[in-house]
């Protein structure tokens, strides 16, 4: 077993990402004996952590790490480990009684739930992800295939007859036509916010692979 830790001093996402990651935390006390817990896990157990990274993206580092051919299991309640390929045991979903049981995540299942997490926001963590947009949501631009284009309306009547607006038209069906990432990105569009936005909610729900780590630094996400 090796025990994922985290670095208490500093963070990327906070750093390179978004300054005001995980703010909501700032007048949260932190738990009185949390740094001798941690020492007593480092003389317990084999641990694992690095700088700047949080104990999830270090599970995520192990767990994806070609050059590994030991069978890897992430332990954790947490749902953003569901944006990890490989197995998965949440132990709150434990039958009592029963066998544990084990998902298996599959590359596409992990990158759509990252997009998922990148549209439906994580007010744990403090980044808002798309203003107004949930689990429905999501599920239409992920799954139905929802685009959000701009289209010409002409007023027909009134005293504004003739003048051409532009709206918005959200319609399904557009998995061959555009990326994943292109309906999201239209939807933060939609919202009147920049593909800028769109990608530092991105790489705020990220959860470092091991193609994201140089051995040194996190490697920021990219569509």
């Amino acid at each position: 077993m090796i025990v994922c830790l985290s670095d208490d001093f500093s963070s990327f996402r906070k750093d390179r990402v978004d300054p005001t990651y995980k703010a909501v935390r700032s007048n949260t006390e932190r738990p009185e004996f949390l740094y001798e817990v941690k020492d007593w896990l480092r003389s317990q157990y084999v641990t694992e952590e690095r700088t700047a990274l949080e104990a999830d993206d270090v599970m995520g580092i192990l767990a994806t790490d070609p050059a590994r051919t030991d069978e890897r299991i992430i332990v954790s309640m947490d749902k953003d480990m569901l944006t990890i390929p490989g197995q998965l045991y949440r132990p709150q979903e434990q039958i009592p009684g029963k066998k544990p049981r084990i998902r298996r995540v599959s590359a596409e299942d992990a990158a759509r739930y990252h997009l998922y997490q990148t549209i439906i926001g994580d007010t744990t963590d403090g980044y808002p992800g798309l203003p107004g947009a949930g689990p429905s949501a999501a599920v239409a631009i992920l799954d139905e295939g929802v685009m959000w284009t701009q289209v010409e309306r002409t007023l027909k009547s009134g005293p504004r007859k003739g003048q051409v607006l532009l709206e918005w038209k959200g319609e399904p069906g557009h998995h061959t036509t555009a990326t994943p990432w292109q309906r999201v990105v239209a939807a933060y569009n939609k919202a009147g916010l920049t593909d800028k936005h769109a990608l530092t909610q991105a790489r705020l729900a990220r959860i470092l692979h091991y193609s994201d780590y140089d051995g040194r630094s996190p490697i920021l996400w990219k569509p």
